[in-house]
């Protein structure tokens, strides 16, 4: 267990340093989404290193896979729904997102929206 937590800790250090990138035009933009201020809640920078693994570290991906570098706390906190309810087709991504609740999918976008404002401070 102990070594689990370990691991876990030094990939959420690992993301707080790559995890960056932003539209500095619409990252400040909340449109109802709980506002972030200096800090995030350390739990949404976890489950936002799933979205790595695909989409790139910092959200450029080089493969196959879209990007999200550059997209709003609000635009992917909406498009995680979208995919979640089914009202936004893909291939995977529904199923990803039905593995979250619409508090982990907050928490994933708050997290990359407080981490797209710190670039542009």
């Amino acid at each position: 267990m102990l070594k689990q937590v370990s691991v876990w800790a030094v990939a959420g250090m690992i993301a707080t340093v790559t995890l960056t990138g932003c539209n500095s035009g619409d990252a400040g933009k909340t449109s109802g989404v709980r506002a972030i201020e200096d800090e995030f809640n350390p739990r949404g920078q976890i489950l936002a290193l799933s979205c790595a693994s695909c989409h790139g570290t910092d959200g450029k991906s080089v493969g196959i896979m879209p990007g999200f570098y550059g997209k709003s706390q609000v635009y992917l906190e909406n498009a995680l729904k979208q995919f979640k309810n089914g009202e936004r087709y893909s291939t995977v991504m529904e199923r990803h997102a039905k593995g979250y609740t619409d508090e982990e999918i907050t928490l994933i976008a708050e997290y990359f929206g407080w981490a797209c404002q710190q670039t542009t401070n």
